[in-house]
């Protein structure tokens, strides 16, 4: 390996900002990705505001190879990050199929119905790739433009690591061994 791989974490919503909950995503990610050899240069939280993701993830993108985000993705009027990260990409949603029939066959198996609000979990920006979350509604989204990775998760513990775990950790100890 010859230079070293940086990531910075950024952990987004208000409840973290103010203590109503203990950020333990971000010692959790930084804890695996030093584990398999890359040097987290920065944990960054901030609220639920899109000026502020906005100047947090140029900020970060241009110091670190990946950027690994959790919170606000899911279904609720707090949930911007997806909006944001068009915004950043100047990139339009679009549907993602394995995502519809992930969200289709969780709703069934607990005998409810998949409302329209469910229904957008699936969209994603059209630049992304859709990582599954069998533990819940909102898919992971990973970005990988010039060599540089932006992976957005969702905020509940079980399901990011469940994403980190599947999808993102593998990618990265490929990365870092090249």
């Amino acid at each position: 390996m010859g230079t070293t791989y940086t990531v910075a974490v950024l952990t987004i919503g208000d409840e973290i900002c103010i203590g109503q909950i203990v950020n333990t995503n971000a010692a959790w990610l930084a804890s695996k990705v030093a584990t398999l050899g890359g040097d987290v240069t920065a944990h960054s939280s901030i609220g639920d505001n899109r000026e502020q993701m906005l100047a947090e993830l140029t900020r970060l993108q241009k110091s670190a190879d990946a950027v690994l985000i959790t919170g606000g993705l899911g279904p609720t009027h707090d949930d911007i990050t997806k909006s944001v990260l068009c915004e950043y990409f100047n990139d339009t949603l679009v549907e993602d199929k394995g995502t519809i029939e992930n969200l289709t066959d969780l709703f069934e198996k607990r005998g409810r119905i998949l409302t329209e609000r469910n229904r957008a979990q699936a969209l994603r920006p059209s630049q992304s790739t859709a990582l599954l979350n069998p533990r819940g509604t909102a898919p992971g989204l990973l970005f990988n433009q010039n060599g540089k990775l932006l992976v957005a998760m969702p905020g509940v513990p079980m399901e990011m690591k469940g994403i980190m775990t599947e999808h993102v950790l593998p990618l990265i100890s490929e990365t870092i061994a090249l």
